[in-house]
């Protein structure tokens, strides 16, 4: 009987678990499936908007773009008009870098991106209260504020403080610590 009960609790677990992500995989928009590398890469995307003073919006949106080709499938889209504060996260995909850098407050810059971001003047790379984000090898280094990695399997990310701060971007001490490097 004991055992019939727990076959019963675990199966029923299961199938509850089944019939939600059913019905979350029906209603989720007709985009390419999020892969669990940038579902997490979302997630740390949404904290660093979360432990980063924006100052005062009065639209109270927080444009996050994705600037190039998205390779994010569908998890942007899990933290589209989530709440920072006072403020509401809006997911944006745009093509081109000077429409990215005047309605943006994040951009992730796709890597067939990359060359070009790092053709940009830099006053235009360092947009003042822009937090650049890009998860190309080296390219914290390359003046980008957010470098996300992979290491064995595990996201991190690397900080450019120099370049934040030259984009008046403040960041919580809490947040830098948790940072595999900080430039």
């Amino acid at each position: 009987m004991f055992l019939h009960a727990l076959w019963w609790r675990v199966t029923g677990r299961a199938a509850a678990a089944g019939a939600l992500f059913a019905l979350v995989s029906a209603s989720a928009p007709a985009q390419t499936a999020a892969t669990p590398e940038y579902a997490l890469k979302a997630a740390f995307i949404y904290n660093f908007a979360r432990f980063t003073n924006w100052g005062d919006r009065p639209d109270k949106a927080l444009n996050l773009c994705v600037l190039g080709r998205d390779p994010f499938g569908s998890a942007l889209d899990t933290i589209d008009n989530k709440e920072v504060g006072p403020l509401h996260i809006v997911v944006k995909r745009v093509r081109e870098a000077d429409k990215a850098f005047s309605i943006c407050q994040i951009i992730f810059i796709a890597d067939a991106e990359m060359d070009n971001f790092l053709l940009q003047p830099e006053q235009v790379r360092l947009a003042n209260g822009v937090m650049t984000i890009a998860d190309k090898e080296g390219a914290a280094r390359q003046g980008v504020i957010v470098e996300l990695t992979t290491e064995n399997q595990r996201v991190g990310f690397a900080f450019n403080q120099q370049s934040a701060g030259r984009a008046r971007i403040e960041v919580s001490s809490k947040l830098l610590r948790l940072a595999r490097k900080v430039y």
